[in-house]
């Protein structure tokens, strides 16, 4: 579930908003997932930004809840490349913080979604298998049916497995009008690269 309203670095309801993600939080470790993931703003060059310390103080209230309660926060990534996004997180004493891994959206943001898998390892909780393609006209990328774009599917598969994750990967299609279809074809072609 996500919250929308604000981002997590705004200061306007953050402590509502905190108070929101823990009971979703909560919610989640009695239902058995054990994981929320929470849309990851862009991380602040400045560490002294007003947004840098709301989304510190958000994520370590988050994190230090998710100890206490024995609940992920899978952070949905994409905006920032993955090294900034690992030492980001390495500045935390909490061990509940990590990525939800989308290569869709780092597509879509200029990073090389293989690439950007090893500098991650050991920090991805979860992994949105989401296909894009990139545009020659644009210079950007959309989403598209999964294994219908420009991500190498065998490599990104191969790399997870070197980088000995273990954990759900998740078919998602968000923009289409048939996507139930989608997924359904999507997990076909993905169990061809999955023993």
């Amino acid at each position: 579930m996500l919250f929308r309203l604000h981002s997590i670095d705004t200061f306007e309801n953050q402590q509502q908003r905190i108070e929101f993600l823990k009971l979703v939080m909560q919610l989640a470790f009695e239902l058995g997932p054990r994981l929320v993931v929470v849309q990851c703003p862009r991380i602040p060059d400045d560490e002294t930004s007003d947004r840098a310390i709301r989304l510190r103080e958000t994520l370590t209230a988050l994190g230090t809840f998710g100890d206490r309660v024995g609940t992920l926060v899978a952070l949905e990534i994409g905006l920032d490349p993955a090294e900034k996004v690992r030492d980001y997180l390495n500045t935390f004493d909490v061990g509940s913080l990590g990525v939800n891994y989308d290569p869709a959206n780092l597509l879509v943001n200029g990073h090389d979604p293989v690439k950007s898998l090893t500098p991650l390892a050991g920090k991805i909780l979860q992994v949105h298998a989401r296909d894009a393609r990139a545009s020659t006209v644009s210079r950007g990328a959309s989403e598209v049916a999964l294994g219908a774009g420009d991500i190498e599917w065998m490599t990104f598969v191969g790399t997870l497995v070197a980088a000995e994750y273990r954990g759900w990967v998740v078919v998602e299609r968000e923009n289409s009008d048939q996507r139930l279809v989608d997924v359904q074809r999507g997990v076909s072609f993905l169990k061809r690269f999955v023993v």
